[in-house]
């Protein structure tokens, strides 16, 4: 099991969404656009690497470069805004 409100920025985050998507006149993009941004921090820090381990014992997360993609540096600018950072 993956328990991501143990990354702060992650739980800021999700607490942020929350809030805009229950409020009275939610601006889906705008938590659209945050979730993304939520998700590449999210593979980028390898933080679904002990689930993937846990799904698929026989694979090789050491030295995984699946969720790499096109992440590698990037500096998540806005969703250091999005959490307060």
């Amino acid at each position: 099991m993956v328990n991501l409100e143990g990354d702060s920025t992650v739980s800021r985050a999700a607490d942020r969404i929350a809030r805009e998507l229950s409020s009275e006149h939610p601006d889906n993009r705008e938590a659209l656009r945050s979730m993304t941004e939520v998700l590449d921090y999210i593979r980028f820090n390898r933080l679904m690497c002990n689930l993937h381990g846990d799904l698929e014992p026989g694979f090789p997360t050491d030295g995984c470069y699946a969720c790499e993609g096109n992440f590698t540096g990037k500096d998540f600018d806005k969703l250091k805004v999005l959490v307060g950072s």
